[in-house]
């Protein structure tokens, strides 16, 4: 092997190391994409209390995000980059009546929704959060 070919081969290696190991360096906040249970939530800077039996999930897939708020399904648009910046809007839900702690669970959550500006995905948990806002997912166990 010449001289040239070496430095190639060096220079090719050290690339591909680079790329493997760049996300975390690069300001990468890893994909969102998935389906996700809530497992705590912070609303107004106010922790809330979930409610077994009554999931808040997340379902996000490129531009779209669709979950179960508590009590009510929702659906709309989500704009994110890989340097972790979140957008929902135009969201909708249906409108079915619960008992007044599930609603009231319901109603924080919608709320960050609206509010959250920031993700971060690490070690299988998506973090979702705005100025006063925080909650945290894992993987949906049954995928949705």
């Amino acid at each position: 092997m010449n001289m040239r070919t070496r430095t190639l081969l060096g220079v090719a290696l050290a690339a591909i190391a680079m790329t493997a190991c760049g996300s975390d360096e690069d300001g990468d906040a890893g994909s969102p994409d998935g389906e996700w249970i809530a497992v705590s939530g912070v609303s107004d800077g106010s922790a809330v209390e979930l409610i077994e039996g009554f999931a808040v999930t997340i379902g996000i897939d490129g531009d779209q995000v669709v979950g179960t708020a508590a009590c009510n399904r929702y659906s709309g648009q989500v704009t994110t980059d890989r340097g972790g910046s979140f957008r929902a809007s135009d969201l909708s839900w249906t409108e079915i009546g619960c008992e007044s702690a599930v609603l009231e669970v319901e109603r924080s959550y919608l709320t960050s929704l609206d509010e959250f500006t920031n993700y971060a995905v690490s070690d299988d948990v998506l973090t979702l959060s705005g100025s006063s806002d925080e909650w945290v997912f894992e993987p949906s166990p049954d995928g949705g």
